[in-house]
């Protein structure tokens, strides 16, 4: 009997991989939870070897999966791209570390707002009138464009 995975429609998926540092996460999805847009969901990557929390499985926005702590940061993040494409169909994806705080509650809003169609964006800071700041690299999937 072949076993099919449940594909998760959502607007928004974050994926943070997280190592042992579940306060600073719960901050985030403090925050997380906060947001305007709540058409989201976040993908924690446990990749610390220890269980992930009650309160962190428990918590409505989160999905965790679970990634060998041999693969660092980055086997954490490839661990989580890979549950995210076999597990959700979204319209964006955030990569966001588990110690960021995002308490402008209009700020996922801004990220979609600032970016284009088929747009990768790796960092950014705006201000408080939503210029950006820094931006270090965007990438356009459609056009190749720097």
């Amino acid at each position: 009997m072949e076993n099919k995975l449940q594909i998760i429609k959502i607007e928004t998926l974050f994926i943070i991989p997280v190592f042992n540092r579940w306060e600073p996460l719960q901050l985030l999805l403090d925050d997380l939870s906060k947001q305007t847009s709540q058409s989201l969901k976040v993908l924690v990557v446990n990749h610390g070897g220890a269980p992930a929390p009650k309160h962190i499985t428990d918590h409505s926005l989160v999905s965790v999966t679970t990634a060998s702590s041999r693969l660092w940061f980055t086997g954490a993040v490839n661990e989580g791209l890979k549950k995210a494409i076999d597990c959700f169909d979204m319209e964006y994806l955030v990569l966001i570390n588990d110690d960021v705080r995002v308490t402008d509650r209009n700020w996922l809003e801004t990220m979609k707002e600032v970016s284009a169609d088929n747009t990768l964006i790796a960092s950014m800071a705006l201000d408080s009138n939503k210029k950006v700041l820094y931006r270090n690299i965007k990438f356009s999937w459609l056009k190749l464009r720097f």
